[in-house]
């Protein structure tokens, strides 16, 4: 697995953040004009909606829709952070309340020429890190009560200096804009009217039956539907994106800073299948030890991030400095078996390096580790499906927005799973499928048997007829049918005749 430059990866960043923010206002846009196009269906100028006129609906509302678009994205990646401290119960620390973990990140702030960033502690006794932000006054780094209690001072130095790196090559502001892609896209799965699938509730869609009295409708579905699964589509995109050499560049970086290969190999390995906490796996690709790619995930394998180490930084192996360690006594002492366990995925025979046997055994640990790993992504699908929407959803949108968050996190990782399950180009599975290409030959069957014309078939399926009806009752005029007294006959009643 090759590993490209630190500038070169910036410059990857960049221009892939660039391609897939085009890619999301080509996949939206249209959308929101789906959206944006029945609005005057309900304001009373039906004629100048998108379904009687697209271009002109088009030209005049095309500002507005990436207006909005690009606001949804706004909100989403700036929103990414408040996500992940609920989502992970991240804790906001101050020097005060961890002294030794603030103090260690300054540190390391300083030396790469960052702002120092705010810290977080998740409680749980597993061995992880990350990092999140997608602007300098946002960014956070998260480490795990287990973590800090299982290394010593100078393997954290090298975690947050792994973690700080990702801020500067904006690995961080990419994930966070990955993550909007996602939200934005299973927020509109969720709630967009405009698609065959309306909820993963639901299975039988018999809305699409009552829409044959108006088939221009099911033809907005249709396109909906495209649109939606061209997003879905995009996020996947998005996801391959994400390079498991950024963690390589990463390690570059702290090694550059810290000249202390062997700090961030141990950290390395003792965080090596102890690092899965609940709801580590929405996030795996923030991870400082993360899920490998050969097993679903985002990371290159301990081993590789090992062996990269001992090829590039050879030179700076000094096995027999001495150690920073600041940790309370308890905690020394809760880890003291992992801190005697020799090598830590040293290898090669040259001075400063383990020897062979012990460079075997450290391997052996790692391949243990990866398997046991608790990083199983398949394993983590969520089991239930959420609770469906009622109006319990409403009172939560205006009393408990951290509740509805919380239920979005669980409808839209429900929503993550289903990006593989067999939907085609309209978003749709083959049942759904047939309810929807069954609603449209019964609707052509009908409207074609009543109509005298190819024109007025489709005069009939646009539902032109009955726009402009709508239109005109809405600006007062009354209609008739048969013998009734001053009927003309385009079928509106002359309100003058009796007078």
């Amino acid at each position: 697995m090759a590993a490209r430059g630190f500038a070169a990866h910036v410059a990857y960043n960049r221009q892939r953040g660039l391609i897939f923010v085009g890619l999301y206002a080509l996949t939206f846009v249209p959308i929101a004009l789906l959206v944006l196009g029945l609005v005057p269906l309900v304001l009373g100028n039906a004629m100048g909606s998108l379904l009687v006129d697209p271009l002109g609906f088009a030209v005049t509302f095309l500002p507005l829709a990436i207006v909005l678009t690009l606001t949804i994205l706004a909100t989403r990646y700036f929103g990414f952070r408040r996500e992940v401290a609920e989502a992970l119960s991240i804790q906001e620390v101050t020097p005060k309340q961890e002294p030794r973990l603030v103090r260690i990140g300054e540190e390391q702030a300083i030396l790469q020429g960052l702002a120092r960033p705010q810290f977080g502690v998740i409680e749980t006794t597993a061995r992880n890190a990350l990092s999140v932000g997608a602007t300098g006054s946002q960014r956070m780094i998260a480490v795990t009560r287990g973590l800090m209690d299982a290394l010593d001072d100078d393997e954290i130095a090298a975690v947050i200096a792994h973690e700080l790196a990702h801020f500067r090559a904006g690995d961080a502001a990419f994930l966070s804009l990955n993550y909007a892609l996602f939200q934005t896209a299973a927020w509109l799965q969720t709630y967009n009217p405009l698609k065959i699938d309306k909820q993963v509730h639901q299975k039988v869609q018999w809305h699409l039956i009552v829409m044959i009295a108006l088939p221009i409708f099911l033809v907005v579905l249709g396109l909906g539907g495209i649109m939606t699964a061209l997003a879905w589509r995009l996020t996947r995109l998005a996801d391959s994106s994400v390079r498991a050499t950024r963690d390589f560049v990463a390690d570059a970086e702290a090694l550059r800073i810290t000249h202390f290969p062997e700090a961030l190999q141990s950290a390395i390995t003792k965080c090596e299948g102890e690092g899965y906490f609940k709801g580590a796996e929405r996030f795996e690709a923030l991870l400082f030890s993360g899920n490998p790619v050969a097993q679903g995930g985002s990371h290159p394998s301990a081993r590789e991030r090992l062996d990269a180490m001992a090829g590039v930084a050879a030179e700076l192996f000094m096995p027999g400095r001495t150690r920073r360690d600041t940790r309370t006594v308890m905690a020394r002492a809760t880890t003291a078996p992992l801190a005697a366990q020799g090598g830590f995925g040293r290898r090669g025979l040259r001075p400063g390096f383990a020897s062979a046997s012990a460079n075997a055994g450290a391997s052996a640990a790692v391949s243990a580790g990866a398997v046991a790993n608790g990083f199983a992504l398949a394993d983590r699908r969520p089991r239930e499906v959420p609770r469906e929407p009622g109006l319990w959803l409403l009172y939560a949108e205006l009393f408990d927005r951290k509740g509805l968050r919380s239920w979005r996190r669980e409808m839209f990782e429900q929503l993550r799973w289903r990006v593989d399950d067999g939907r085609n180009i309209l978003g749709a599975t083959p049942e759904m499928t047939l309810w929807f290409v069954g609603a449209l030959v019964v609707a052509a069957a009908f409207y074609g048997s009543i109509s005298n014309s190819p024109e007025d078939f489709l005069q009939r399926i646009s539902g032109r007829a009955y726009f402009e009806m709508s239109d005109r009752a809405v600006a007062g005029e009354a209609f008739c049918a048969g013998n009734v007294e001053g009927c003309r006959p385009d079928g509106t009643l002359d309100t003058t005749f009796a007078n």
